[in-house]
């Protein structure tokens, strides 16, 4: 890690290679251009000063850039704090206090007791710990999940994992509305299909009655290029029928693997990067041009030798937080980095644990920050599965570190001068005594990573399976002793079902 001349930022690339990188953006956006497959945002594009090329390529000028980094820099150092949320609650859950307004309100509640995001984004399958096998999610399932994150006191946002048993262009709006009748917890959906959208604004209305100024609370989700340097039709029409809607703010996203859609070093991967967001914006100050807009810089890799991707190697860290120190030096930051995105491994234990450290551990060694807590949620299999067990495992490691304090009580009570006379010259032990007894019970133990195995020459080992055999059963009993919620009132009820029979009707049967 170094610092900046003033010693006061972590700095991964000097002063120099940052003018280097921009300058070779700049050149991609004019001379190589972003690919646009929608032809009414090719034309905003066009309005605004921009050239159509071959094959629907659109070259964005210097000028256009320019003056869209100027407008972010108006509110950068207010995004920047806010970001400062995500190295806690994760970025999906920092949109979602960000859009709901909640930022003052989390901030201060994080500073009394844990809270977590559970399941990042959302999975579309399920690790059976008890089966040992991957399967997908239905209904059960995710009323099971809702469920655990309203028992479960640590849990603060919880994703709405994608299911299987709903025809797919009606399951992000019935899993919106079926969610909040398990928890208050929730999270936002993504609009698969833009046309969901006008139905995803009309739910947020309802649940929030948010005035018109404020619409789609709920509308999760980004604007992602396809790598490299293409604006897909879906991306297209999303924006369009946000701006249709007058849902005025958009989270582009960059999600290249290196060495396949990415370039295999680490300079050009983050050029290319920072030039498909930026292609993002423009697309998006031309359609709406009072806009609010972020960006999200996530890449991967690909393991050669098994050709599945990953978020866990070096690189990865690297070519994300390079973005973010380019945006952030020229464009006017909002640019998202998560710690860490997801474990790649499919099943539960030691090696996601791994994987999550990893993550928490590069990202403070890259910028400095050394109270980045461990970041596992609970998903596995790059954000596509979730594990209730793996999450108990997770949360349990979380509570060890919010333990740890950073302050020292110096009272007289716990500075406890006449218990250490008594003790010491009466020749007697501080076990006995009743502030010992007192305080024996407020030191952290954790039942969980100190489960036994269960018979056999191993029965008084702490293992890898003891420990998450009381992770599986803990998600379980969390449910069943803790599990309360009285459901949402009747008229916002009632309102919804027929939202969703209205939509049932639109998308389905016409």
């Amino acid at each position: 890690m170094r610092l900046d001349d003033n010693n006061q930022k972590a700095m991964l690339i000097d002063d120099r290679g940052k003018e280097r990188i921009a300058a070779e953006v700049f050149r991609i956006l004019e001379e190589i251009g972003l690919k646009v497959e929608t032809e009414e945002i090719r034309r905003a594009l066009t309005a605004i000063g921009c050239v159509e090329k071959a094959g629907h390529r659109i070259a964005i000028p210097k000028k256009i850039i320019e003056e869209i980094a100027a407008r972010q820099k108006k509110a950068q150092a207010e995004d920047a704090a806010v970001q400062e949320l995500y190295y806690t609650c994760n970025i999906d859950w920092t949109q979602a206090i960000l859009w709901r307004h909640e930022v003052d309100k989390v901030k201060q509640a994080l500073d009394d007791k844990l809270l977590v995001s559970a399941f990042d984004c959302g999975p579309t399958k399920y690790y059976d710990y008890r089966q040992k096998k991957t399967v997908g999610v239905d209904t059960g399932i995710f009323i099971e999940m809702k469920k655990l994150a309203q028992a479960t006191p640590e849990v603060g946002y919880v994703a709405n994992w994608y299911r299987s048993d709903v025809p797919p262009r009606l399951e992000r709006l019935d899993s919106l509305i079926l969610a909040f009748e398990y928890t208050d917890k929730s999270a936002g959906v993504e609009a698969i299909y833009p046309e969901v959208i006008k139905y995803l604004k009309e739910a947020s209305d309802i649940l929030t009655g948010a005035s018109d100024d404020e619409p789609g609370t709920y509308l999760a989700g980004a604007e992602c290029i396809i790598p490299p340097l293409i604006l897909d039709d879906r991306s297209g029409r999303d924006i369009l029928e946000r701006n249709k809607c007058g849902i005025r703010k958009y989270h582009v996203a960059s999600m290249g693997a290196l060495a396949i859609s990415l370039p295999i070093t680490i300079a050009g991967a983050v050029a290319v990067s920072a030039a498909e967001i930026l292609g993002g914006w423009a697309a998006v100050c031309a359609v709406d041009p009072e806009a609010r807009f972020n960006a999200r810089a996530i890449s991967n890799s690909t393991d050669m030798r098994t050709g599945e991707p990953t978020y866990s190697g070096p690189e990865i860290h690297l070519i994300n937080m390079g973005v973010k120190e380019i945006f952030d030096e020229f464009y006017g930051g909002h640019c998202w980095v998560d710690v860490f995105f997801s474990p790649s491994v499919t099943n539960p234990g030691l090696k996601a644990v791994y994987e999550n450290f990893y993550g928490s551990m590069a990202r403070a060694r890259l910028t400095g920050k050394t109270d980045i807590p461990y970041i596992g949620v609970g998903t596995l299999g790059n954000g596509a599965v979730g594990s209730p067990t793996q999450l108990m495992l997770d949360i349990e490691i979380r509570k060890s570190q919010f333990s740890l304090k950073d302050r020292v009580d110096t009272s007289d009570r716990e500075l406890a001068y006449d218990e250490i006379a008594s003790v010491v010259l009466g020749g007697q032990s501080f076990l006995s005594t009743p502030l010992t007894r007192q305080g024996c019970r407020k030191l952290w133990k954790s039942a969980v990573l100190s489960a036994r195995s269960g018979g056999g020459a191993d029965e008084s080992a702490i293992t890898e399976t003891s420990i998450l055999d009381a992770c599986d059963a803990a998600w379980r009993e969390n449910i069943k002793k803790n599990y309360e919620y009285p459901g949402l009132d009747k008229d916002r009820r009632r309102a919804l079902d027929r939202l969703l029979e209205k939509a049932r009707r639109e998308l389905l049967d016409s």
